[in-house]
């Protein structure tokens, strides 16, 4: 019998949920890891190498959400012949927060609600933003949430681009953003966070960009250099930003409520439309029975020998 084990506390119906989505051929657990266990199959977020090193005949580690910390892809990396999964179940949320952010920062949405709460109509007499119809789209991460963003786009009558890292049918590789970006109205930033993604929009890239363009990200934070992303909205060169992952974060329950997301003051500025990474959907009721089925789908997978589903390049990081 194969045995899973997933890391951190789970209900009961939650297993149980799982188990019958997976049928009779699995022994599957939850719990700490914090002794030896068997296991072939370990899902968890957040793996270090010493949890790695306590499962016995591990053959795979799952992230059970879309991104690959740091922290598990070092320590996976450190375990030849161990791989590393993850699963897309929050792809169509996280590509509807990008919509929703796009619309906002385009319409501008945040500084006119907020005048028209204390009786100030005057937005409606100065510029209305940007019409998504015939904007120049790009979408910069071409994957399971990009995909959606672009679909979306195209359905609003956007002209839109993708680029991806591997080269494929009509779309673009990172090779060519450079001369795109100043033929693009709206970017959408929906790649992982790598070493070789970290700061891949900075001063040049923004620099770029026509005046007035909008930029939304729903990827990882550091995708964009903070810095050079404040000062370019700040002084007025992107139109707007719709922006739903950040650099800093909570590290407690308790500084949920008090912890700045960036050491600029993104939140001084109109043209700033922010959300607490709520992309992903987290707790969702209907998203978190989604997540079951893909994570029974994946460990399903794996149990038949595919070990190819959903597989994260260990050397590349996505």
């Amino acid at each position: 019998m194969i045995k899973v084990h997933l890391k951190g506390e789970h209900s009961t119906e939650e297993l149980d949920r799982l188990r019958e989505l997976t049928g009779d051929r699995f022994s599957i657990t939850s719990g700490k890891i914090d002794s030896v266990l068997d296991c072939q199959v370990l899902a968890g977020g957040r793996v270090t190498e010493n949890e790695l090193s306590l499962c016995r005949g591990l053959r795979a580690v799952v992230i059970p959400w879309a991104g690959v910390p740091s922290i598990t892809l070092e320590a996976v990396r450190n375990f030849p012949g161990v791989t590393l999964h993850n699963i897309h179940h929050n792809a169509v949320a996280a590509a509807e927060m990008a919509i929703t952010l796009m619309l906002a920062a385009s319409k501008l949405i945040i500084p006119a609600d907020q005048a028209l709460r204390i009786g100030d109509w005057t937005a409606r007499y100065r510029s209305q933003g940007r019409i998504i119809e015939n904007s120049r789209v790009l979408v910069l991460g071409w994957g399971s949430i990009g995909k959606r963003v672009g679909k979306i786009c195209s359905a609003m009558g956007a002209s839109v681009k993708g680029i991806r890292r591997t080269p494929a049918p009509g779309l673009f590789t990172p090779e060519d953003m450079l001369n795109i970006l100043a033929e693009t109205d709206i970017l959408h930033v929906t790649l992982p966070l790598t070493e070789e993604t970290r700061g891949i929009i900075g001063e040049r890239e923004l620099a770029l960009l026509p005046a007035g363009s909008v930029l939304v990200n729903v990827a990882r934070g550091p995708v964009v250099d903070e810095k050079a992303l404040y000062h370019y909205l700040k002084k007025g060169h992107l139109g707007g930003a719709g922006l739903d992952v950040w650099y800093n974060y909570p590290d407690s329950e308790d500084s949920r409520s008090c912890t700045m997301p960036s050491s600029f003051d993104f939140g001084s500025l109109p043209n700033v439309v922010m959300s607490p990474h709520r992309g992903g959907a987290f707790g969702l009721e209907e998203l978190e029975r989604k997540r079951l089925k893909h994570l029974a789908a994946m460990i399903l997978a794996l149990a038949d020998g595919d070990s190819e589903k959903g597989k994260i390049n260990l050397e590349t990081g996505y």
